[in-house]
C-alpha cells in the first residue's frame, strides 16, 4: 500500500461555484472571459521572426525604380562620343575659315589703299624706284589734257587700253596711254615701260614724258608723233563712210623708214644692257612729218643678261 502524507486541512473554506449573473451588469471585459493574456515574455523566441519592417537589416534597401529624383549626369552631357567629336570638329573648322577670311581682309584692305594713295614710285623688276627723272602728273591734270578722254582725241587702241592726243599746260602736244584697269600683266608692262624709257635717249625711240598713278589707274605720257604709224602708211584705214584711206609710200620712203626702225632697235639690243623690245611690228613704228621712224610701245620688253641665250622658245608680244 501506498504511502499516504496527510496535509494540513485549511478550515477556511472558499466557495468557488459561480455566483448567478446579475443582469443589470453589462458583458464582462475580454479580459475576465477569456483569462488574463499572456504576458509577452522580454527575451524574443529563437524561432521568432521580426515583424517587416520593424527589424533593421542587413542589407540595404535597394532604391525604387519610380523615384522622382533626377538621375546623376553623365560626364559629357549625355551625348555619344562621335556626336561630340562632330561638334568640335565643326567648332575648330569654323573659327579657322573665320580668322583665315579676316587676314584676307585685312590684305584686300590694305593693298586697296596703297592703290587708291598712289603716291609712291612704281618699283621695276629689278626692285628699283622708277620714274624719278620724269614728270609726274595727276589724274585730274590728265582728265584736263584730254578733254575728260574725249573720243575727238581718240588716237588708236589696242589690248593694253586707249591712247588719246592732250596738250599740257605748256603747250605741248602729248600721246596719252591708258593701260587697262585691273590687270597684272599691265602693271608688269606698265613698270618695264618706265624703267626702260626712262634709261633710254635715242632719236628712233619714243620718249616718255611722264606718268600718273592714281588708284587703279596706269598712264604713260609720250611725245606726240604727228604722221601715225607705220601699220597706216602700209595698210590704210577705214572712214566713217567705208573708204579706204591707204597713203602712198614711195621706195626712198620705205628705206628710211626701215633703217631708222633698224636703228632703234640696234641701240637697244646692242648699246643698252641687254634690252630685248620682244613686240616690235609695224603699229609699233610711229612717223615723224618726214617719216623719221620711231620705235615705241616697251611693255613687252626685258632684260637679257650677257650669260643668257639669245635662243628662246616662249612666245611673246601682241596680235598685229
Amino acid at each position: 500500500m501506498a504511502n499516504c502524507v496527510r496535509r494540513p486541512v485549511n478550515t477556511n473554506t472558499v466557495n468557488c461555484s459561480p455566483s448567478p449573473p446579475d443582469p443589470t451588469a453589462g458583458p464582462p471585459p475580454p479580459s475576465i472571459v477569456g483569462g488574463p493574456p499572456p504576458t509577452a515574455s522580454p527575451f524574443p523566441s529563437p524561432s521568432a521572426k521580426p515583424p517587416t519592417g520593424d527589424a533593421p537589416s542587413s542589407n540595404p534597401p535597394t532604391p525604387s525604380t519610380n523615384s522622382t529624383s533626377p538621375p546623376p549626369a553623365s560626364p559629357n552631357g549625355g551625348l555619344p562620343p562621335w556626336k561630340l567629336a562632330l561638334i568640335v570638329g565643326i567648332g575648330i573648322g569654323g573659327l579657322t575659315v573665320l580668322v583665315g577670311v579676316c587676314i584676307f581682309v585685312i590684305f584686300y584692305r590694305r593693298k586697296r589703299r596703297r592703290l587708291e594713295l598712289g603716291s609712291y614710285p612704281p618699283q621695276g623688276p629689278n626692285g628699283m624706284e622708277l620714274g624719278f627723272s620724269q614728270n609726274k602728273f595727276t589724274y585730274k591734270e590728265i582728265k584736263i589734257t584730254t578733254d575728260d578722254f574725249s573720243n575727238l582725241n581718240l588716237l588708236g587702241q589696242g589690248g593694253f587700253g586707249y591712247v588719246h592726243k592732250g596738250v599740257l599746260s605748256n603747250g605741248k602736244v602729248v600721246a596719252i596711254k591708258q593701260l587697262k584697269a585691273g590687270s597684272r600683266q599691265g602693271e608688269r608692262e606698265f613698270q618695264a615701260e618706265i624703267e626702260i624709257i626712262s634709261r633710254i635717249h635715242h632719236r628712233h625711240l619714243v620718249s616718255l614724258v611722264g606718268y600718273c598713278i592714281s588708284g587703279a589707274h596706269r598712264i604713260l605720257v609720250y611725245e606726240f608723233v604727228p604722221n601715225s604709224t607705220l601699220e597706216f602708211h602700209l595698210h590704210g584705214e577705214y572712214d566713217f563712210k567705208g573708204i579706204r584711206d591707204q597713203p602712198t609710200m614711195t621706195w626712198p620712203i620705205r628705206m628710211k623708214i626701215s633703217l631708222g626702225a633698224a636703228k632703234g632697235l640696234a641701240y637697244l639690243h646692242e648699246e643698252c644692257t641687254g634690252i630685248i623690245h620682244s613686240d616690235i611690228k609695224a603699229a609699233n613704228i610711229l612717223l615723224e612729218s618726214n617719216f623719221e621712224a620711231k620705235v615705241a610701245d616697251f611693255g613687252l620688253a626685258k632684260f637679257a643678261s650677257d650669260a643668257d641665250t639669245h635662243v628662246s622658245t616662249r612666245v611673246v608680244g601682241t596680235f598685229g
